[in-house]
Formats: C-alpha cells, sequence, structure tokens
C-alpha cells in the first residue's frame, strides 16, 4: 500500500497534496471483522479511499476510520457520504448531484448499491480500483435514473473474482454465520439483466 500512515494533519495535507483521492463506499465494520487502516485498527466505521499518484498515476485504495476518512472528506471538499450498514435497512432516498431535494433511489440502483458495499466489506475493505468508485458516483448523481447494464455486467465480473470463487450469495451467506442479524439482500432486477444480456450470473 503507498498510503500507509494518515496520523496528524502534516500527514493527511501530504496525501491529498501528493494524491487525488476519492472515496468509494463508508461502511460498518462487521462482527469479528479486522482491518487496519492507516492510523491503526479500525473498530467502528471505515472509509474506503481510491488514490491516484499525481505523478505516476498509479490507482491504489487504502481504508481510514471514519474520524479520519471526515477530515479527508472536508480536504477535498467531497460532500459525506451515507453510512452503509449491513445490519439496518437504508432509507429509499438519495441526495441529487447538485444539492437539490432527495430523489427517489431506482430499484436496481438500490440493489447495485447494496451488492457493491456488502462485497467490498466480505473482501475487508478492498475493492478493485476505479470500476466500483465510477458505478456509485452515477448512482449518486442520478439516482432515479436506472443504471445501464454494462455497470451490472461488469459488477458480475468482479464477482467472479473472489478468492474462494464465490456467488454474491454464497459471500453473504458466509458473512451470516457470524452476523447472524445481518439484513436480507436479493438482487432480481440485477439478474433479470445478466440474463438478458446472456450472462452467467454470479450474484
Amino acid at each position: 500500500m503507498s498510503i500507509t500512515n494518515c496520523r496528524g494533519d502534516k500527514a493527511k495535507l501530504d496525501i491529498v497534496s501528493n494524491y487525488d483521492i476519492k472515496p468509494v463506499v463508508y461502511v460498518r465494520l462487521l462482527s469479528g471483522q479486522k482491518i487496519n487502516g492507516c492510523c491503526g485498527p479500525i473498530t467502528d466505521k471505515y472509509y474506503l479511499f481510491e488514490a491516484e499518484n499525481k505523478q505516476t498515476k498509479d490507482i491504489d485504495t487504502f481504508c481510514v476510520g471514519y474520524d479520519c476518512g471526515d477530515q479527508l472528506l472536508q480536504l477535498i471538499n467531497h460532500n459525506p457520504l451515507q453510512l452503509f450498514d449491513p445490519f439496518q435497512a437504508q432509507y429509499g432516498g438519495q441526495g441529487g448531484g447538485n444539492g437539490g431535494e432527495a430523489q427517489q433511489l431506482h430499484p436496481l440502483n438500490k440493489e447495485l448499491r447494496n451488492a457493491i458495499h456488502i462485497l467490498c466489506s466480505a473482501w475487508g475493505g478492498k475493492a478493485p480500483k476505479a470500476g466500483l468508485r465510477k458505478f456509485l458516483e452515477y448512482i449518486n448523481k442520478n439516482p432515479s435514473r436506472p443504471t445501464n447494464s454494462f455497470a451490472i455486467t461488469s459488477f458480475n465480473r468482479i464477482v467472479s473474482k473472489d478468492a474462494k470463487g464465490r456467488t454474491l450469495t454464497q459471500i453473504i451467506g458466509d458473512i451470516r454465520l457470524k452476523n447472524p442479524n445481518l439484513r436480507n439482500f436479493s438482487f432480481p432486477l440485477m439478474e433479470q439483466v445478466l440474463k438478458d444480456e446472456k450472462q452467467t450470473s454470479n450474484l
């Protein structure tokens, strides 16, 4: 990992000076999960950031606790992220990209947003570079407009890279073994897109 220390104001300023950083997800930790952030062990909530080196253009990801993450968001003048809590239902609205009133989240977008967050959570705060962040940015900017099939098929391919060869449903089942209060997730609209695109589902 290129970014290993975010402690203190100077370290954070150095990071935003040397990297273009963008948040990917803001997630509550699963029971029994251990993630080391760049400020030390994470115990409750964490941010996953994507960082592009301004000189080399290399892209990396790193995790930080919520306090450090909030400070980094302020430094890059980014709006707060909604916390993804895998144990509590999320509201159906989502703020518009131009600061307007909350818009209704399209059901397909809700499925994809849940799927991305639960996958990042299961993979211990790791995510493929660029792709998932861009899908979430689209949803945040266009909550009521259904995402295109490319995002669904791309996410489906990402799931196929699971180290244990599991489908997303199997991943969720494994999480539930240690987290019996995990809320229920289903992806019928995403499944239909994959069927229409003649893709084998990894959901």
